[in-house]
């Protein structure tokens, strides 16, 4: 079994329905028989919330990364109406304010995005792909690693809209007026990494 891990609201669910799409079996938070897609297994397996599952990092075959652009990630996580206990299991992992109002909510995500993805970032990541291209990139991982796909791999689901609605992005000159400049520089040193322009 293969994990594909990222920071909360990258688009884990919607990997885990495009993979069955393709005929492979995948788990949201959950493991299927080929894929386990869940933002809280880059954590481990201890203490997870009483609906996830994971078996130990270790007995993974691979660990692969889905990125989303880091401004539309944080705002959806800022805006997202997020269950208290995975909240408070991620609080156990990496730490991130509490959340207030205005620019506060965005300060709280973005501290939980850049060490959410500061803990992805250290585990034996194999391979990585944009949610906003699954289309194009995933298939192609998918065939290198073995796996045998349909004809036609386009999904049935637009991913243009977000499947908790759409959420306000904050602009980077917004960001960078309300985040400290060091969790600023490590935002922007993400989007860079990963190919997301910065205006």
């Amino acid at each position: 079994m293969r994990l594909i891990t990222g920071t909360p609201r990258s688009g884990t669910a919607y990997t885990s329905h495009y993979l069955n799409q393709l005929g492979i079996d995948s788990g949201h938070e959950n493991p299927g028989k080929d894929f386990l897609v869940s933002w809280m297994a880059a954590a481990g397996n201890k203490d997870l919330p009483f609906w996830a599952s994971s078996p130990p990092l270790e007995e993974f075959e691979e660990i692969w990364l889905v990125v989303r652009d880091p401004l539309k990630t944080i705002g959806s996580i800022a805006c997202s109406v997020i269950r208290p206990e995975s909240m408070e299991f991620a609080q156990r992992h990496v730490y991130f304010p509490g959340a207030g109002i205005q620019s506060g909510i965005f300060l709280s995500a973005t501290f939980w995005y850049a060490n959410w993805m500061n803990l992805c970032k250290h585990l034996p990541l194999s391979r990585y792909f944009h949610i906003e291209k699954i289309e194009e990139e995933l298939p192609g991982l998918l065939l290198e690693a073995g796996y045998s796909l349909p004809g036609d791999t386009r999904p049935r689901r637009d991913l243009s809209r977000n499947s908790r609605g759409e959420h306000p992005s904050p602009t980077w000159g917004e960001l960078r007026r309300w985040v400290p400049p060091e969790l600023f520089q490590t935002v922007a040193i993400y989007a860079m990494e990963f190919g997301y322009e910065q205006d």
